[in-house]
C-alpha cells in the first residue's frame, strides 16, 4: 500500500455513502507533502486532518485550477496534433470532426497516462 493510500485508510476521512475517499490521488500526494512541511514548520508532527483542512482552505482551489488548466491545455494540444495528422491522411483539413474522433478514439487512454503523469508532476507549491 503506498503511503498516501495508507494515510487515506489510517486518517478514517470518507465523504461518500460508498466509504470512498474525497479526493484523488494526486491531491492526496498534495495534502501529504503540504503535511511534510507544515511539520517541518511547526518542528512537530501535524495530523493529515489539520494538513487536509489547511490545504482546503488555503491552496486546494489555486491547485486544482492550475491542474484543470495544465489538463485542458495538454488534452487541446493533443486533439490538435490529431486533427493535424487525420487532416494529412485525407490530404485536407477534416475540421472540428476531429475533436469528436479524438474524443472517441484517444481520451480515455489519455486522460489515464495523463493522471499518471500528473502525480509525478504536480502543478502548485503549497505552503
Amino acid at each position: 500500500m503506498n503511503e498516501a493510500k495508507k494515510k487515506i485508510h489510517d486518517s478514517g476521512v470518507k465523504a461518500r455513502e460508498d466509504d470512498s475517499c474525497p479526493f484523488c490521488e494526486a491531491e492526496w500526494e498534495a495534502i501529504l507533502e503540504h503535511q511534510k512541511k507544515l511539520s517541518s514548520r511547526a518542528g512537530q508532527e501535524v495530523s493529515i486532518e489539520a494538513a487536509i483542512g489547511d490545504w482546503l482552505e488555503h491552496f486546494s482551489r489555486d491547485w486544482r485550477r492550475e491542474r484543470i488548466s495544465r489538463a485542458l491545455q495538454s488534452e487541446r494540444e493533443e486533439i490538435l496534433r490529431h486533427k493535424w495528422l487525420e487532416s494529412e491522411k485525407a490530404g485536407h483539413d477534416i475540421g472540428n470532426s476531429a475533436v469528436s474522433d479524438w474524443i472517441g478514439k484517444h481520451a480515455a487512454r489519455w486522460r489515464k497516462c495523463w493522471e499518471d503523469q500528473a502525480k509525478s508532476n504536480p502543478p502548485a507549491k503549497s505552503v
